[in-house]
Order: structure tokens, then C-alpha cells, then sequence
């Protein structure tokens, strides 16, 4: 994926991949950054695949890195406190770490390895509990918590043998509290394309996109990339009606998919074989017809900042909508940045620089639109 992204950054990279939104859309900004963390000289503030990062109501940021299987702490201006887990499979270890979810001063990491969602407080482990589908035979991974305790769930892509491009659909559904029983199935999703050579090569198509949702408020949000539609759930699993996004992607031109099939034929690999493999994943049946937005991430106003899809290291932007898909704001983001948690007046995530090397930073966020009612 990073080779199909630097091979796209020459089209893609300081242009818009949308359809421009209206004028007067406002646009919010970020800072200089308000606390930067990553240090060489500091072991504890080195990362590697981070899996999530928050603000805590005390101010101290904790940060989920999933190349040490810790939770790590830092006071407000960065500096290291204490750290949480460990690699492992015992109480209060991970294997690896995939969401970092905060509710209240209490933190849950799901850890798919290990089929399991752990909560605990500061350094106190308080509940690891199993992840299981009493009702189906997926596996699934937690994605965000609801009100009420219980958990928004979605399953994965599983790849299969087969001599030409298909479509594997992702499900999301509701878990009891839990963890483990009868998994309420919201509707399957399209997932990205998985692409296969005579049984021999498999993996996922050029330009996929994966199927994001989350709790915004008291209503389930999922993101319908084919239809570009925010879909809607009630706690009940009812379906609203949600609405239609205000803007689309760029799209997608032979131009576009030659110069990214052109780029990434990897080392070592039989040319021949290295074509024919690049000819399926880019074949016309399995891209979508524009660049698809990248996923969302609900903030504490329970507004959507849905993604604009990019490459690693050019500058970034996201739209906010209201969970009825009401436009409200564009946001730029520096280069390799994404974002993790967003409040009232700041935006936290991770830098990733040119080499691969990852910071937590947080800049200060300015709103300079009225806020929709929610």
C-alpha cells in the first residue's frame, strides 16, 4: 500500500481528490502544535504502528503503540508518566493491538491476536473479557462503544482463492456488553476488493477503501463508500434515513491507474508474474469508479470528519458533516498527519515523517463556524 501511495503522489499530492464544496463552506484550522511527542533520546516516546491516542479529562494523553504492546501516559506537555501492558497473552498483555477506545477515565483496547477487549484505568486492569459471536461464525473486532455498554462490532475480509477479482463485504453489528453472545447484524457493508492470480498471489485491490463507523451521539454511523452515503442506526438497530454525501472523490483516470501500476512493481519480484499480478489488481472491475474517502472519526461534538484519501506524505483534509451529512467545514492537516481525537478545541493524532518515524502531536483547533444542532 505505501509503494501504490508514493506512486500516486505526483497526480494526486497538492490536488484536490473531490468535487469542490460550495464557497462558502468555512474552513477550520489548526495551530503550531500545542505539544509534540517523539524523542530518539527517550525510549517510552518512541513509537511504532500506533494504534490509537487520547486526551484524558486530567490533560495527560495516552497513547496505544502497537510495536511494544503498551499503553503509554504523558503529562499534558509531554513527558513519559507510567505504561499499561506488555506483549503476551496474560491478563493485561496484548499480541496486537488494533483500536484504542476511551469512554469516561476508562480505556478499552481490542487485541485481535488474542480475540479479547481489555478495560482498565491509569495502570489498573479492571475486565478482559473474550470477543465472540455466539450467532455466526465470523470473527469480529470492536470498533467503538455504545451508551449503554455495548460495543459496535464489525467483521474483516477474508481472502480467498479465486481466478479473478471478487467482492468480500464486511458486516457491523452491536455485541452485548460482554463481549461474547448474539451479535446484532446492522448490514453488510461493500468491503474492498480482493484479488487473486490462478490461486497463487491474493491480497486487496488498488485504491480499497475499508468500511468505517462509529457512535455519534446517541445514533450508529456508517460509512457506505459505493453509495457515498452516511447510513444511520438507532441503539436498536433501526435504520434512519441518513443522508447523501456533499462531495465525492476525484475520479478515477486510466491516466491515474497506469502511472500507480507503472510504480510499483516490487523488488525481487518475476516481472512477468509482477505485470500479470498488477493487471488484476488494478483491473477495471475491481476499482471503484472515484477515489474513495478513507474512513471517519466522530469528535466530541459528535460531528463526522470524514477523510479525503491521500498519500502518506502529502498535506491532508478532512470534511466535517453532521451525522445527517450536513457539510459544515473543511479542515487541512499537515503532511503524514491523522488524526485520533478531536475535542472542542484541539485535534490529536500521529505525524508520520518521510523515513516511517511516528510522534504524537496535538495542535490547537479553531472552529469558525456555528455548530449544527445535534
Amino acid at each position: 500500500m505505501r509503494n501504490l501511495c508514493l506512486s500516486v503522489a505526483a497526480l494526486v499530492a497538492g490536488a484536490s481528490c473531490r468535487e469542490p464544496p460550495a464557497a462558502t463552506t468555512p474552513e477550520w484550522r489548526l495551530s503550531q502544535p500545542l505539544v509534540r511527542i517523539g524523542s530518539e533520546a527517550v525510549p517510552e516516546a518512541q513509537f511504532h504502528r500506533v494504534a490509537g491516542a487520547v486526551r484524558l479529562a486530567n490533560g495527560e494523553i495516552a497513547v496505544a503503540d502497537a510495536g511494544s504492546n503498551q499503553v503509554r501516559y504523558f503529562t499534558p506537555d509531554g513527558t513519559f508518566l507510567r505504561a499499561f501492558g506488555g506483549a503476551g497473552s496474560g491478563p493485561g498483555e496484548f499480541l496486537s493491538m488494533s483500536r484504542l477506545i476511551r469512554f469516561g477515565d476508562t480505556l478499552a483496547v481490542y487485541d485481535g491476536r488474542n480475540g479479547r477487549l481489555t478495560l482498565f484505568r491509569g495502570d489498573s486492569l479492571l475486565a478482559s473479557r473474550m470477543v465472540r459471536a455466539t450467532n455466526s461464525t465470523e470473527r469480529f473486532s470492536i470498533y467503538d462503544r455504545l451508551a449503554d455498554g455495548r460495543w459496535l462490532a464489525g467483521t474483516g475480509v477474508s481472502p480467498r482463492f479465486s481466478p479473478r477479482p471478487y467482492r468480500d463485504s464486511v458486516a457491523v453489528g452491536i455485541l452485548p456488553a460482554s463481549g461474547e453472545g448474539s451479535v446484532q447484524i446492522l448490514g453488510w457493508f461493500p468491503g474492498p476488493w480482493i484479488v487473486s492470480i490462478e490461486g497463487q498471489i491474493t491480497g486487496l485491490a488498488g485504491f480499497f477503501s475499508w468500511v468505517s463507523s462509529g457512535v455519534a451521539g446517541g445514533e450508529i454511523v456508517v460509512l457506505d463508500v459505493d453509495q457515498e452515503r452516511l447510513r444511520l442506526f438507532a441503539p436498536d438497530g433501526t435504520e434512519s434515513p441518513g443522508g447523501a454525501m456533499p462531495i465525492h472523490g476525484q475520479p478515477l483516470t486510466p491516466e491515474l491507474i497506469e502511472h500507480a501500476k507503472s510504480q510499483e512493481v516490487g523488488t525481487g519480484m518475476d516481472p512477468v508474474q509482477a505485470r500479470k499480478w498488477l493487471d488484476v489488481r488494478y483491473d477495471p472491475a475491481a476499482l471503484p469508479e472515484r477515489l474513495p474517502f478513507r474512513g471517519f472519526l466522530v469528535d466530541s461534538e459528535n460531528l463526522v470528519w470524514l477523510e479525503e484519501y491521500r498519500v502518506d506524505q502529502a498535506p491532508g483534509r478532512y470534511f466535517v458533516l453532521t451525522s445527517g451529512a450536513r457539510l459544515l467545514a473543511g479542515v487541512s492537516v499537515p503532511a503524514g498527519f491523522r488524526a485520533t481525537d478531536i475535542g472542542p478545541d484541539y485535534c490529536l493524532g500521529v505525524e508520520t515523517d518521510p523515513d516511517g518515524v511516528e510522534s504524537i502531536v496535538m495542535y490547537r483547533l479553531t472552529r469558525t463556524a456555528t455548530r449544527a444542532p445535534m
